[in-house]
């Protein structure tokens, strides 16, 4: 009896201990289904976010796709002669209203110069030689070019009116009606020759020379039956197919000229505005260079009240003396002012315009000089 309980001790300890193997058997065998379930998700994951962007790149192909055929079709797109024209006139018109702008932009800024000009001549400028006179000082001659504003373009340009083009219908009709009294002319020799039948081409035939022609002409038309009803619409439908041939051929004919004219001033319409931009260009350039030399004499007055006050100061402490008995500090202040003086003289004695009518390189030049003249001043102000 006790072996046989220590045998089933044993092998209830042997069961025991194979237990925690299954299990962890079972545990490993679970995490393997559960890592390939996982592996299969992810790999459906990519095929199906792999899918979604092949559609998105479908889609957006196919959306851009109708955007690229809209541009291509923009690009070959006709345009009729009634359009080109209207195109040329509306750029004409543009660019003739934009120029008369500029032009009378720039008109303002010569007025503008001419005055603050006039009002540094009559003020600082003057007041600054007759301190020279005073002092002995040998003022500056003003040397002011009253004539030298005059721009205009070296080789004008004409201006350019669009008009309408022309149908050609009224041409065609008098050509159609030309045709129809040809057609009429016909019938009546062929009335003569071959019907005997005679008509006055002076007047207008009478009932029964009517109805006799269109009979005969129906006999024709019928294998020998008379039908008046038959010849007249014959006669009649000859004549206005006739008139209608000529008429279309006419206005067709028109259509293609029409063609090559609004092509031809379309085209000088694009050169015309390109030369006329030219010109605003050159305007605009000459109005910033008015606008800097305003700005420049602005400067100068400033500059000038300042010395002006200086010599006064000189002329009520030191008296009236001649030039070389001032001190030396205040033949230096005599001397800045001089310069100012001349600097100024020489920058309006240059005119602005030259020859060709554009603006000229001396007068860009004399204003980077006299810039280059207050920037010294200002310079030795701080020394």
């Amino acid at each position: 009896m006790e072996k046989v309980e220590k045998g089933i001790e044993v092998a209830d300890e042997t069961v025991e201990d194979k237990q925690p193997e299954e299990q962890v058997e079972a545990k490993s065998d679970t995490t393997e289904v559960e890592e390939s379930k996982a592996d299969e998700q992810a790999e459906a994951g990519k095929s199906d976010t792999a899918g979604g962007e092949e559609n998105k790149v479908e889609e957006s192909s196919d959306i851009s796709e109708p955007e690229e055929e809209v541009l291509v079709a923009d690009q070959n797109v006709k345009k009729s002669p009634v359009e080109l024209i209207d195109e040329a006139r509306t750029m004409v018109d543009d660019t003739d209203s934009v120029v008369k702008d500029c032009m009378q932009t720039l008109n303002e800024d010569i007025d503008a110069y001419e005055k603050r000009k006039k009002d540094l001549l009559d003020g600082n400028i003057q007041t600054a030689d007759k301190f020279f006179e005073e002092i002995g000082f040998d003022p500056e001659i003003v040397n002011d070019a009253d004539d030298n504003m005059d721009f205009h373009s070296e080789d004008p340009i004409q201006p350019m009116q669009v008009k309408n083009l022309s149908s050609g219908k009224f041409g065609a009709l008098i050509v159609a009606l030309i045709a129809g009294v040809a057609v009429i002319a016909v019938w009546i020799y062929m009335a003569r020759d071959k019907f005997g039948i005679h008509i006055d081409p002076s007047r207008v035939p009478s009932e029964e020379v009517q109805n006799s022609l269109f009979s005969k002409v129906g006999a024709v038309i019928t294998g020998g039956q008379e039908n008046s009803m038959i010849g007249m619409a014959v006669i009649g439908l000859s004549i206005l197919l006739i008139m209608w041939i000529f008429y279309s051929l006419k206005v067709y004919l028109r259509g293609i000229k029409n063609e090559d004219i609004a092509k031809k001033v379309n085209e000088d319409a694009h050169f015309y505005c390109s030369k006329k931009e030219e010109c605003k260009r050159e305007m605009e350039r000459v109005s910033e260079h008015i606008h800097q030399t305003i700005k420049t004499l602005d400067t100068y007055d400033i500059f000038l009240n300042e010395q002006n006050a200086t010599i006064q100061r000189v002329v009520y402490l030191e008296g009236k003396l001649p030039f070389d008995e001032y001190h030396d500090i205040s033949k230096e202040e005599i001397k800045r002012t001089h310069l100012l003086t001349h600097s100024f003289n020489e920058l309006i004695s240059v005119p602005m315009a030259a020859e060709s009518g554009l603006l000229s390189n001396d007068s860009r030049e004399a204003l980077r000089e006299a810039m280059r003249t207050q920037e010294d001043y200002r310079d030795s102000l701080y020394r």
